[in-house]
């Protein structure tokens, strides 16, 4: 008993620390070699007793995640799932005493992997790996987490950065590819192993996983993101003074705005216009839904729907708006705007995110403003959709087929309710580097003065 309960404490914490970073092999492996496991056996129970932990804290960074550059998320989960199955299958097929000579220098190898990850490697302001390199780094990546895997969460961090990834959005995107590669290697232990396999232990390690899956997930939303890239990829001086960032920074920004909200499309602009002025400042925008009326049924007009909302007030609103935006450039008919559910259009934004990357998203989320709010087209329907998805350079016929089914439907929703539960009450809302909320459509030298304060803030502090 005493043995279990060491076991399933051991779980928990690799749980909690595979969701922040990696590392998790470390305690469980010893642990269930401690229970009279052999090392071969040690490791596939491991794998099996982590992966309802890595499924729990991959789901719960799905909103998260997203592709690297030109390289998807879908080609990366097929070549996670690709790359587990060859290394499960490794596995299997290395002997039992051969494995226990070899554990040594794995174990060596993954101590060098997480010293490496912690304290020496340093974060780069550019990629440096194109699409074909970043494949073939995570289908090795993940062949070696299908027969092994300790550390995997150091490589992933460190292959994902270096393909133009900001760190928090590579944090989430490597629990989601971990879940997927350790999916094959679990399918390949169960269908050639099942009757070898001390499920007692699995179900204590995967108890304990589960629990710090889920609350290593919950840390990676409210952690500082700052935070969480000192700890996981830079060193820490032994003078312990701020290491403040290179010329050129990094600097990843969540925008949560809803298609037909006329600020969004006015705070939107401004930003860029902040940014335009300050290239010091790479960043990588993500556009997060929000919907200001996830009940609208029907095409209302907008000035009869805002009539119906404020009264005889409603006219000089739209008024000013419409004055503010044509102030800063931006073309705005409001006779011509309707308003509708704006779930369809999230919908293919999500699309656009995890099939083409950040930059496609703004792109077509750009669009869509200047379809709704200039052309006073119908945001919901799916040709309307199409159409303005394949100027921003996406398949039509791939944004008919989605809005055809309910694929990615879920998968929207829980992002909006996460939001909510982020705080998240108006839009727009711009989020800086996970940590810094700015709420309204700000002047452009706002946007500028949180810009400057976030990007030149401390990133450590012993």
């Amino acid at each position: 008993m005493l043995i279990l309960m060491l076991l399933f404490v051991a779980a928990l914490w690799a749980g909690a620390q595979n969701a922040l970073a990696g590392g998790g092999t470390f305690l469980t492996l010893p642990a269930l070699m401690l229970s009279g496991l052999d090392a071969r056996a040690a490791n596939i129970v491991s794998t099996l007793g982590m992966f309802p932990g890595q499924v729990a804290s991959g789901w719960a960074a799905l909103p998260m995640a997203a592709g690297a550059g030109a390289l998807t998320l879908r080609s990366l989960v097929v070549i996670s799932l690709l790359g587990g199955a060859a290394g499960g299958l490794l596995l299997l097929w290395t002997p039992s005493d051969f494995f226990e000579t070899l554990v040594p220098w794995l174990v060596l190898f993954a101590t060098a992997v997480f010293a490496w990850g912690s304290f020496v490697r340093k974060a780069t302001a550019a990629a440096v790996l194109g699409p074909l390199p970043a494949g073939v780094t995570q289908f090795a990546i993940a062949v070696y987490g299908g027969y092994f895997g300790g550390g995997i969460g150091f490589l992933m961090l460190a292959a994902l950065t270096m393909a133009g990834m900001v760190v928090r959005t590579a944090g989430a995107t490597k629990n989601l590819l971990a879940a997927m590669m350790n999916a094959s290697a679990v399918v390949i232990f169960l269908a050639l192993a099942w009757n070898d396999l001390p499920w007692d232990r699995i179900a204590v390690t995967a108890a304990g996983s589960i629990a710090g899956g889920l609350a290593g997930s919950w840390a990676l939303y409210k952690v500082n993101a700052r935070a969480a890239h000192v700890r996981c990829c830079h060193r820490r001086g032994s003078d312990r003074r701020p290491v403040h960032p290179p010329r050129h920074v990094m600097l990843h920004i969540d925008v949560y705005s809803d298609i037909i909200c006329p600020w969004c499309y006015i705070g939107e602009h401004r930003l860029h216009q902040a940014l335009a002025a300050m290239p010091e400042i790479q960043t990588q925008i993500v556009m997060r839904p929000f919907q200001l009326d996830p009940t609208a049924v029907e095409p209302v007009p907008v000035i009869e729907y805002l009539e119906r909302k404020f009264g005889p007030r409603a006219e000089a609103a739209l008024r000013s708006v419409a004055i503010t935006a044509r102030g800063e450039g931006l073309a705005f008919e409001p006779k011509s705007q309707i308003v509708v559910n704006t779930l369809p259009a999230h919908r293919v934004l999500q699309l656009a995110l995890a099939e083409h990357g950040a930059d496609v998203q703004v792109d077509l989320m750009r669009r869509l403003f200047r379809t709704h709010f200039a052309e006073g087209a119908n945001v919901a329907e799916a040709d309307v959709l199409a159409e303005v998805g394949a100027a921003a350079g996406m398949d039509g016929a791939r944004i008919r087929e989605l809005l055809a089914g309910d694929e990615g439907l879920g998968e929207v929703e829980s992002q909006i309710i996460a939001a909510q539960e982020l705080g998240v009450s108006a839009v727009p809302t711009f989020v800086f580097g996970g940590r810094h909320a700015l709420q309204g459509a700000q002047p452009v030298e706002t946007f500028q003065q949180v810009l400057r304060t976030v990007a030149a803030a401390p990133v450590a502090q012993a």
